[in-house]
């Protein structure tokens, strides 16, 4: 349960120090909002990959493939935004496929 609490709570903080920054009237260094969520959805990988991987945790990972499913569906008329979830969502099932695996092999061998 921890894992699946930590992820949504990943999910919201970088939603919302979106939220704040925008509501600040932040330009965004010129860059535009598009583009912007392309570079979080790299970022939320970049913290998934560490988690998922380094730590062998899952779960975590099946909240961020949830996660940006969500905003596929949620930004389907933001083109961009919603195909660079959609690609975080197949990179983060892969992150969740690997780091299942690679924890499962531990196990089997601390087994035997």
């Amino acid at each position: 349960p921890f894992s699946i609490y930590l992820g949504w709570i990943t999910v919201a903080t970088v939603a919302n120090a979106c939220i704040v920054l925008y509501d600040a009237g932040w330009s965004g260094f010129g860059i535009s909002a598009e583009i912007w969520a392309m570079l979080l959805v790299v970022v939320g990988l970049a913290i998934t990959a560490f988690i998922s991987l380094k730590l062998g945790d899952v779960a975590y990972g099946l909240v961020i493939v949830w996660a940006y499913i969500g905003i596929v569906v949620q930004q389907s008329d933001a083109l961009l935004v919603a195909v660079a979830a959609g690609i975080g969502a197949a990179v983060a099932a892969l992150l969740v496929v690997i780091a299942y695996f690679r924890s499962s092999a531990r196990f089997r061998q601390a087994t035997t």
